[in-house]
């Protein structure tokens, strides 16, 4: 069982327009949506770059992507080891996301905290201004997204940013820490709403990836995903709808 690799187990979609295992990602945050994220994208092959400084909790158990016997340890490290487990052997697992820190043209930003969420943008986003429009002329089907996941325990929200005027929209959405209220320790996160916000996201960034792959904007891509899970109310919006809302 030990020789099988991540292309054997990817039969039932490798004719999928957007299957594309030599893909490079970071997924920042292994907590309660990343460690979700993370267990859908590790079945598809990518290199992968893992941060997350923290170590695995008894209270982690019930919403994340964690067992008893990972207690202690760097929710990196288990991360990489969970992808390995499914064939993926092309982990990176680097702990804090600093100033230093390598990005990537794909992020997956699932940090529980605004201060890490904006510089994990600004790296994203200062890497995206230094391409040259030659750069993006010659490279027409270079995939460069940045998917930032918000959740509660029963709400869900996800801004997929693609250009430059989805990155205007998105840095009015960051805030210092202390203007969010804190929910109470006990009611913080569920594994329900954890596997949704990863389902979604993990599907509009797959449908954005197809529409590179294929030149054709067929499948959507939406700036802005909302669910709450006790109304089952599920909205999308594009810029210019959440520019209105």
């Amino acid at each position: 069982m030990s020789e099988i690799t991540a292309k054997q187990t990817q039969n039932r979609f490798k004719d999928a327009q957007w299957f594309n295992p030599d893909l490079s990602i970071v997924i920042a945050g292994l907590g309660g949506t990343g460690s979700h994220v993370n267990y859908i994208l590790c079945r598809q092959g990518y290199h992968t770059c893992l941060y997350d400084m923290d170590t695995v909790e008894v209270h982690n158990i019930g919403s994340q992507m964690f067992g008893l016997k990972d207690i202690g340890k760097n929710k990196a490290i288990v991360a990489k080891e969970l992808a390995e487990s499914f064939g993926n052997d092309n982990y990176i697992a680097l702990g804090e996301f600093t100033e230093d820190s390598p990005i990537d043209n794909i992020v997956f930003s699932c940090f529980d905290n605004m201060k890490s969420r904006k510089l994990l943008f600004d790296k994203w986003y200062a890497n995206q201004l230094s391409k040259t429009p030659e750069h993006r002329k010659e490279n027409p089907k270079e995939i460069n997204i940045f998917l930032d996941f918000r959740m509660t325990a029963e709400e869900m929200q996800i801004y997929i940013v693609k250009n430059k005027s989805e990155a205007e929209m998105y840095i009015t959405t960051l805030f210092e820490d202390s203007e969010v209220e804190d929910a109470p320790c006990s009611y913080k996160a569920t594994c329900q709403t954890g596997a949704l916000i990863a389902g979604f996201g993990v599907s509009a960034f797959l449908n954005y990836v197809a529409n590179k792959l294929t030149g054709f904007d067929a499948r959507d891509v939406p700036f802005f995903i909302e669910f709450e899970n006790p109304l089952m109310n599920y909205h999308t919006y594009s810029l210019k709808q959440y520019a209105n809302k």
